[in-house]
C-alpha cells in the first residue's frame, strides 16, 4: 500500500515498483491475505458471508465460494459459528474469522499482524500450526508482526526491529518453513 523507501518489493518474482495503482490492488486482491490485528470483520454479515468476501472480490462466487468458506472456517474450528455475526462472536472467534479470511483464496503471501492476540494459548498454537503449514509451501510466505515469543518456534527467521529499523536478525527454529516474525 505504500512505496518502499529503498530495495525491492515483489510478489511471485514480480517487481512492484512500475505497478499503477489499479494493478497494486489488482495484486493485492489476487496474491495476498491479511490478518489484522483489529480483524475488521463486516458487523452485518455472518462469519461465513466475511469468509466469502475475500472470493467475492477476487471473482469467486456461488456455491464452490460457499464451499471454501465453509472448509476455511472448519479449518480454524469455528465451523459451529458459521451464521453467527460478529457481535455473535468472542474476540478470539472474530480473529479466527479474520484468518480464515486471509488463508480461503490460497494467497501467495499472507501478512499478519498480531493474529494471535486475542486467542488462548491452545489456539494461538493451532492457528500458528496453520500459518506455518502454509509456510512450507514453497509458493507462498507468511510474515508476521508479533511481541508475544511463543510464536518464536514456528519462525524461520527472526527479525527484530526497533523504532522503525532492523537491529538484529537471526534464524529461526523452523528453518524449513517460510514464515518470518
Amino acid at each position: 500500500m505504500l512505496t518502499p523507501t529503498e530495495g525491492t518489493v515483489r510478489v511471485r518474482g514480480d517487481s512492484i515498483a512500475d505497478k499503477d495503482p489499479e494493478d497494486l490492488a489488482k495484486l493485492r486482491r489476487e496474491h495476498i491475505g491479511f490478518v489484522f490485528q483489529s480483524y475488521h470483520l463486516f458487523p452485518t454479515l455472518t462469519a461465513a458471508d466475511n469468509v466469502r468476501l475475500a472470493l467475492d472480490v477476487r471473482g469467486e462466487t456461488g456455491s464452490a465460494a460457499k464451499a471454501k468458506s465453509r472448509a476455511a472456517l472448519d479449518t480454524v474450528g469455528l465451523s459451529a459459528k458459521m451464521k453467527n455475526y460478529p457481535r455473535q462472536l468472542s474476540g478470539g472467534e472474530q480473529q479466527r474469522v479474520a484468518i480464515a479470511r486471509a488463508v480461503v483464496g490460497d494467497p501467495s503471501v499472507i501478512l499478519a499482524d498480531e493474529p494471535t492476540a486475542a486467542l488462548d494459548s491452545e489456539n494461538g498454537k493451532a492457528i500458528m500450526g496453520i500459518l506455518a503449514t502454509i509456510a512450507k509451501d514453497p509458493r507462498r510466505g507468511v510474515l508476521v508482526v508479533t511481541h508475544d515469543p511463543r510464536l518464536l518456534p514456528f519462525a524461520d527467521r527472526i527479525v527484530h526491529i526497533e523504532d522503525g529499523a532492523i537491529v538484529r536478525e537471526e534464524p529461526g527454529a523452523a528453518r524449513k518453513s517460510r514464515t518470518i516474525l
